[in-house]
C-alpha cells in the first residue's frame, strides 16, 4: 500500500465548511481501516481449501443431493427384493365360504425377468443420483472458489482506493498551501477537494463490495452471512501450461454430467425391456384353503397376457422414444462438455495475457506517472488536470489489474470444473 511521508504538510480543518466533510470521511475510513487491521488477528483465518471443506460439510444443496442419493439407494435395495405376496380372503356374510377357495395366498416368482429388469432400472437411477450429487458438489466447489477470489480482489481493490485517498489528501494539502502562498487560484484547491471526496466515496464503495463478497461466500458455506473472516490465500499469478487434448480426454472421462446422462439412458433402455417382458408368462406359488377347517393346498399358478388391446404397444413406443431422446441428450452433452473446456481455456489465456501486460508494463508506468505528477505539482511544473489524470489512471489501472488477476484464478477453477477434476481437498 502506498503511504504519504510523515513530514508532508497537512492542512488544518477549518470550522464548518465544505472542506470539513471530505476530511472527516478520510479520518473515519482511516480509523476503520486501522481498526480492521488491528482486529484481523482475532478473526477466523480462511484458506480456499478450508472453505471448500466447510461448504462440502454444510452447504444445504450438497446435503440435499446426498439425501437424494440415499433415497435412490434405498429404492435400489427395494427393487432387488421379491415381489410382495398377495392374500385373497372371500367369506360370505355368515362366515361360511360359498366360493371354491376360501383363502388364497399367492407369491409371484418373477422368473420372466421382471425383478432383474426392475433392479437394473433402479441401479441406473441410483447411479444417476450419485452423478447428480457430484454435479451439485462440483458446482458448489467452483462457486466457493470464485467467491473466494472475488473477496481477494475486493480486498486488494480496497487497499488501492485507500492509497488513492492518501494521494488525494496529499495533493489537496499541497493545493491549499500553494493557494495560501498565492501561487494558484482557489479553483485548484476546490478541484482537489472534490477529488478527495470522490476518492473517499470510492473507498466506501470498495468496502461495501468487500462485505457483499464475504456474505456471498458465507452463504455458500452454509453459515451466517455476517460472520467475519480473513483470507490466507492471496491473489497470485502462475503461468498456465496445459495440453488441451489431454484435458479434453479427461473431460469426456470425468464429467459427471456425462455419467448422469449415460445412467439415465441405461435406465430407459431397460424400460424398453421391461415393456417387452410384460407378455412373458410367469409362475407363482399358491397356497389355498376351501374353508376355515379345510387343509392347506399348495400349487403353482401360471399367469400370462395373451391379448393386447393396444396399451402395451403404445407403452413400448413410448419407452423407445424416451430412450432415443436421451441418446440425443447424451450426444448434446458431449458437445457441451467440449465447449465448456474450450471456453475455460480461452478465458484463462485472455486473462493471462492481460495480467502479464499489467505486470510487465502498465502497472509500472501508472505508478511512475503518479509519482512524476506528485513531484511536478509540488515543484509547480505540473498542472492540476495532469495530476488528476495521473491519480485516476493509477486507481483505474490497479483496479483493472486486480480484477484481471482474480478472473484468471477463477478461470483456472473453471478449467478444473470443465475437466471434471479438482485439486485435493
Amino acid at each position: 500500500m502506498v503511504r504519504i511521508p510523515a513530514d508532508r504538510e497537512r492542512v488544518p480543518i477549518r470550522g464548518e465548511g465544505n472542506m470539513l466533510k471530505p476530511r472527516l470521511l478520510v479520518i473515519v475510513f482511516a480509523m476503520l481501516y486501522v481498526a480492521a487491521e488491528v482486529c484481523a488477528s482475532g478473526r477466523e483465518s480462511l484458506g480456499l481449501q478450508q472453505a471448500v471443506a466447510i461448504a462440502l460439510k454444510q452447504n444445504p444443496s450438497v446435503l440435499a443431493a446426498r439425501r437424494d442419493v440415499d433415497a435412490a439407494q434405498a429404492k435400489y435395495r427395494g427393487a432387488s427384493a421379491f415381489a410382495h405376496p398377495s392374500i385373497s380372503f372371500s367369506p360370505n356374510s355368515s362366515g361360511i365360504a360359498t366360493a371354491q377357495q376360501f383363502l388364497v395366498l399367492t407369491q409371484p416368482l418373477e422368473i420372466n425377468g421382471q425383478r432383474t429388469i426392475r433392479t437394473r432400472i433402479a441401479g441406473s437411477e441410483a447411479q444417476a443420483a450419485r452423478a447428480d450429487a457430484s454435479i451439485i458438489e462440483r458446482g458448489v466447489i467452483n462457486s466457493v472458489a470464485r467467491a473466494y477470489w472475488d473477496i481477494a480482489a475486493a480486498q486488494s481493490i480496497m487497499e488501492v482506493n485507500h492509497a488513492s485517498v492518501d494521494y488525494a489528501q496529499a495533493f489537496f494539502a499541497t493545493a491549499k498551501r500553494r493557494e495560501k502562498a498565492g501561487a494558484v487560484s482557489a479553483a485548484h484547491a476546490i478541484t482537489f477537494e472534490v477529488e478527495l471526496e470522490h476518492s473517499t466515496l470510492e473507498l466506501a464503495s470498495a468496502a461495501s463490495e468487500l462485505e457483499k463478497c464475504k456474505s456471498a461466500l458465507n452463504a455458500l458455506l452454509g453459515r451466517p452471512v455476517e460472520q467475519d473472516f480473513v483470507l490466507t490465500d492471496a491473489l497470485k499469478f502462475t503461468s498456465l501450461a496445459v495440453d488441451p487434448t489431454k484435458l479434453g480426454l479427461l473431460a469426456q472421462e470425468n464429467r459427471p454430467e456425462l455419467s448422469e446422462a449415460q445412467a439415465i439412458l441405461a435406465a430407459r433402455r431397460e424400460g424398453i425391456r421391461a415393456v417387452s417382458i410384460t407378455r412373458r408368462p410367469d409362475f407363482s406359488l399358491q397356497m389355498s384353503k376351501t374353508s376355515f377347517h379345510a387343509p392347506i393346498s399348495v400349487g403353482v399358478g401360471l399367469t400370462f397376457s395373451w391379448v393386447d388391446w393396444g396399451s402395451l404397444g403404445q407403452q413400448g413406443s413410448q419407452a423407445r422414444a424416451r430412450a432415443a431422446a436421451q441418446a440425443e441428450r447424451l450426444s448434446a452433452m458431449q458437445i457441451t462438455v467440449g465447449l465448456d473446456l474450450r471456453a475455460a481455456l480461452l478465458d484463462a489465456h485472455r486473462y493471462e495475457t492481460r495480467v502479464c501486460a499489467f505486470q510487465d508494463r502498465i502497472l509500472v508506468r501508472a505508478k511512475q506517472l503518479l509519482e512524476l505528477a506528485r513531484t511536478g505539482y509540488d515543484a509547480g511544473t505540473t498542472s492540476y488536470p495532469e495530476v488528476l489524470e495521473a491519480l485516476r489512471t493509477y486507481r483505474c489501472v490497479n483496479t483493472e489489474y486486480l480484477t484481471a488477476l482474480a478472473n484468471y484464478q477463477k478461470s483456472l477453477g473453471q478449467i478444473a470444473w470443465a475437466t471434471g477434476v479438482w485439486p485435493s481437498r
